[in-house]
């Protein structure tokens, strides 16, 4: 939840522009502020207060805030002074008094369901001193008594509100803008000492109709160091003499992050409020929400995240956790459980430690569920971490099939996403003193010059993006062109948000295959007879006669390759044929419950009902990854490359020792593939014998059993499917 505190200041109602007025509701109504804020100037003169205070109010009204108990004010000198120079503020000051007499007779408040303390100091002078303000000791005794008072209920929870004082004279100088000998506020050095010793985080001004944004830093003798932000309001509707960009009024944002940041809005004349982007004190804001983050145990210090994506869709990561340490609400850290691993589309190989790269004994262990794209798990740690003993920890794991490579692919992954955009995120959900991250693309993947990759930060409790830290946030990152290659680069991130890297895939040059054409329609009508085929068998029952015909097809070509591998052995009866697993599948468009698939059609093992509801999305395991890069493809269980284990189990089975995944061409366009024919075995002796076809020469003779014999066999059976 995010707290909006607007602030405006010097309206000076008798000088007022309505049609400004008009546009400041209209803005204040978009914005949705729960509190309003008024730091003084109401009128010119103190007789017009009460036309001033039916201003204000309907103002609250109108945006549907509570002025009762959602507004807070103090009074400026024109508020108590004859055209704000002249008068003995007890007399002067009565009406105001009067008018807003609730609110002036309380100078502190405290919100706990907002966590927010508020805080109204008066700096108009009893009397003399025309424009100037002066505090007085006086009026900061009765302040700190108020505090104490406050403050004594919540003191444990205390540094969890934010403290915001309302004052009417800039505490501090406005650079640029004339001189202020008259306007001054006499006792500031006075005044900001109070603030510092009380903690106090931003102090809200009016009076100079200028909008600066300060950051006071003042060092201590003893214990933290005091930051306060200063923030001034520019007239908010009088008609002349305001701010040079314009009226205005400010937006203090909280969040239950401490994310805490101003935005100012600014209307030239004649042209509505909006908002004029600042990066303000990006360091301070993110300092502040590091500082209250250390409450949740451990920090770290550095995070690196090293991605690079082949030109097969597979994402190599590698997360690098540096400088583990706890923090003094914790006394022991046995181990961490990091956000699990998710997926949309691929799947994952698992995760690993490297250790070369991490403190000796630090252990991974795999946690329930453990699923195709989410991987739960757990470091383990030999000892507590501290400051002057950190533990550092590499881990590193396998995204495979998770990137389209064209917009071909995408499309086919995402056939109901109206972008064609990719995205991985990392959620930062405790202090890290730095966070890098480098996206390397492959070069075939090529991006559109005016839409290249793009950061963006999501608030992970709502889901939804984060404008100001999107905006603030950009000189953080950047893409080399030359290199393909994406960084971010972030000092202390704000836990508790989503940091995103996202890309669009655009069409390539050399992507040739048109599905739309007459031969895509031969393909789809392929596909679509054996997908009806296979739905007419039922388990326990005799195959149905054309579906007997492809299973007795595929039983052909086992014989051939046993025959092929003996003549090439020059000894009989080695391969055995129980023991060869043979099937073929085609492609399954997406269903509003499944994205596209390759669903077996056919195979050698009928009576496993398994092998019949086995299917893989296009690029996922051996068959999937040789549909999608139309190439033949080779899975060898003992390979120890992790590339190579692209392998998806059948549920229930043991996985296969040796498996071939021969896309079938269409002859009239090699770029339309009618489906897969798999030829593997389970049996450990059996895939040596299988192995020995990885070569270019057996590699062309399958092909060529395949298109030449096999494939027109299939043909035919699938033009005897009735529609």
């Amino acid at each position: 939840m995010t707290i909006k505190v607007a602030h405006i200041s010097d309206v000076h109602w008798e000088s007022r522009d309505d049609n400004v007025s008009d546009r400041l509701t209209a803005a204040l109504k978009d914005e949705k502020p729960d509190f309003l804020v008024f730091t003084g100037d109401l009128v010119n003169n103190p007789w017009r207060v009460p036309s001033g205070k039916k201003w204000l109010l309907k103002l609250c009204t109108d945006c549907g805030i509570d002025p009762a108990t959602r507004m807070f004010l103090v009074r400026g000198n024109h508020d108590v002074r004859v055209v704000g120079n002249f008068g003995f503020r007890p007399i002067t000051g009565l009406l105001f008094r009067l008018c807003f007499w609730d609110w002036m007779r309380v100078k502190a408040v405290l919100l706990p369901a907002s966590k927010l303390m508020f805080f109204c100091i008066e700096s108009n002078p009893v009397m003399f001193g025309f424009a100037r303000g002066r505090v007085g000791s006086w009026e900061l005794r009765r302040l700190h008594k108020q505090w104490r008072q406050l403050i004594e209920p919540v003191r444990g929870i205390a540094d969890d509100f934010t403290k915001i004082v309302l004052v009417h004279h800039h505490p501090v100088p406005i650079l640029f803008e004339g001189g202020d000998f008259f306007l001054l506020l006499k006792d500031a050095q006075k005044l900001i000492q109070f603030l510092a010793e009380q903690d106090v985080h931003i102090v809200l001004h009016g009076h100079k109709h200028r909008a600066p944004y300060s950051l006071l830093s003042l060092g201590t003798c003893g214990g933290s160091d005091r930051f306060i932000e200063v923030l001034g309001a520019g007239a908010v509707v009088k008609s002349n003499d305001h701010d040079p960009r314009g009226h205005n009024f400010n937006l203090i944002c909280i969040e239950n992050s401490g994310l805490r940041y101003v935005r100012q809005f600014f209307a030239p004349p004649g042209e509505p409020f909006r908002e004029i982007p600042s990066e303000g004190f990006l360091s301070h804001t993110c300092e502040q929400t590091y500082r209250r983050a250390r409450s949740i145990g451990h920090k770290y210090m550095s995070i690196r995240w090293s991605m690079d994506i082949d030109v097969e869709g597979d994402r190599f990561n590698q997360l690098s956790y540096q400088g583990l340490a706890v923090t003094d609400s914790i006394k022991e850290l046995p181990y961490i459980e990091p956000p699990p691993y998710k997926l949309d589309t691929g799947h994952l190989s698992g995760v690993e430690v490297n250790v070369e790269r991490s403190t000796p004994g630090v252990t991974r262990e795999i946690r329930p569920p453990h699923e195709r794209r989410l991987l739960n798990f757990r470091v383990n740690f030999p000892f507590t971490p501290t400051e002057q003993k950190p533990i550092h920890f590499t881990l590193e794991s396998y995204d495979l099939n998770a990137s389209s490579m064209n917009l071909t692919e995408f499309k086919r992954k995402f056939p109901r996403r109206p972008i064609s955009r990719e995205w991985d995120q990392k959620l930062i959900r405790v202090p890290v003193d730095h966070f890098s991250w480098t996206i390397r693309f492959p070069h075939e993947l090529v991006f559109d010059p005016q839409r290249p990759p793009e950061f963006e930060v999501w608030d992970d409790s709502t889901k939804t993006r984060h404008e100001w830290l999107t905006r603030v946030m950009q000189p953080c990152f950047s893409f080399s062109e030359a290199l393909n290659t994406v960084f971010l680069s972030i000092h202390k991130p704000p836990v508790g948000y989503l940091y995103r890297i996202y890309w669009y895939i655009s069409e390539r040059a050399d992507d040739a295959a048109v599905h739309d054409g007459a031969q895509a329609i031969v393909t789809k009508k392929f596909s679509k007879a054996l997908l009806k085929l296979a739905k007419e068998r039922k388990a326990g029952h005799p195959l149905p006669p054309l579906l007997a015909q492809m299973t007795e097809a595929l039983k052909w070509f086992g014989t051939k390759v046993k025959t092929y591998i003996e003549d090439r052995a020059h000894e009989p009866d080695l391969v055995v044929p129980d023991e060869i697993d043979i099937s073929l599948m085609v492609y399954e468009g997406s269903s509003p419950d499944m994205p596209p698939q390759l669903r077996i059609v056919a195979c050698t093992a009928t009576a496993d009902e398994r092998f019949w509801e086995f299917g893989l999305e296009i690029g996922d395991g051996n068959a999937g990854r040789a549909y999608k890069n139309n190439v033949v493809r080779c899975y060898d269980r003992t390979a120890d490359d992790p590339k190579e284990k692209t392998y998806v189990f059948i549920p229930g089975q043991p996985p296969h020792e040796c498996l071939y995944s021969i896309p079938l061409q269409n002859p009239d366009a090699p770029d339309l593939i009618f489906g897969v024919l798999n030829l593997g075995t389970f049996s450990a002796e059996q895939a040596v014998l299988l192995k020995s076809l990885n070569d270019e020469n057996a590699i062309l003779w399958l092909l060529e059993i395949a298109h030449d014999q096999l494939l027109p066999k299939f043909r035919e059976i699938a033009k005897l499917v009735k529609d």
